[in-house]
């Protein structure tokens, strides 16, 4: 199934940090987000689902890399997100999305499973949180200036798309199920 088919169409513009850490926590009509916003939110609901079945990791991993190259695709098909020819970023936004998905779920799983919220690790997992927030921040606006490079569009531009969906579902992932 397409990025197109999973409703990965639409606005042109990249979502806020403010959008995807709403979506992380579950929060807002998923019928009118941003489709990378209704991405995120499936992102965050695997890094759940990863933590309480760890038997299921490698079906929850590829399911993940599943919706990070749908970001990815829908983010290299719009034509108002031009770019100019530099050395390429070492991850995709797709990535970094996934990066603030497991930064969120852990942050928040500390601040409801500690007693005392002014604990050092529940403030370095915030913190790490909003640097990873202010990182999608600068690379969005980069991105809209032209200053960035997209990241290469994965498996789907070098023909190994179909046999990685097979993968996919040879290891239980229905791609789009959980966005």
């Amino acid at each position: 199934m397409s990025p197109h088919e999973r409703g990965m169409s639409v606005p042109a513009r990249l979502p806020d940090w403010r959008d995807l850490l709403a979506a992380f926590g579950g929060h807002g009509d998923r019928a009118e987000r941003h489709p990378v916003v209704r991405a995120a939110a499936g992102l965050a609901e695997l890094h759940r689902r990863r933590r309480a079945e760890p038997g299921r990791t490698a079906e929850i991993d590829c399911c993940r890399m599943e919706i990070i190259a749908d970001i990815d695709s829908w983010v290299s098909a719009r034509p108002t997100l031009t770019y100019r020819t530099r050395a390429l970023r070492s991850e995709s936004l797709g990535g970094i999305i996934d990066r603030m998905a497991a930064a969120h779920v852990h942050a928040d799983l500390l601040i409801h499973s500690t007693v005392d919220i002014s604990d050092e690790r529940v403030h370095a997992a915030w913190h790490r949180l909003a640097a990873l927030a202010d990182g999608w921040t600068a690379q969005v606006a980069a991105l809209a200036h032209g200053d960035l490079p997209l990241p290469p569009r994965h498996a789907a531009d070098s023909g190994v798309a179909v046999d990685r969906r097979r993968s996919a579902e040879s290891e239980g992932c229905t791609p789009g199920r959980s966005t």
